[in-house]
């Protein structure tokens, strides 16, 4: 058995998955361990291909993220 691993789009779009709620950039990012400029270029990635959409919080300059029909398909 060979060992393959994800990306970091593929952990991204997992961890949105199995979420009840919407994540914000910062709770992405601490979970995949990385900055959260880098976690919001990757949402941005999956933004431009439809598999997740984000928009403003409440709380000020939070941003939440979620995916779509078609990201939830992926």
């Amino acid at each position: 058995m060979t060992h393959q691993e994800i990306s970091k789009s593929d952990a991204t779009l997992i961890l949105l998955y199995s979420s009840p709620d919407e994540l914000n950039i910062t709770k992405i990012a601490k979970t995949l361990r990385m900055y959260s400029g880098n976690a919001s270029k990757l949402i941005n990635k999956l933004e431009k291909l439809g598999l997740a959409r984000k928009h403003k919080g409440i709380k000020r300059k939070e941003i939440l993220v979620r995916l779509t029909r078609r990201g939830k398909r992926v």
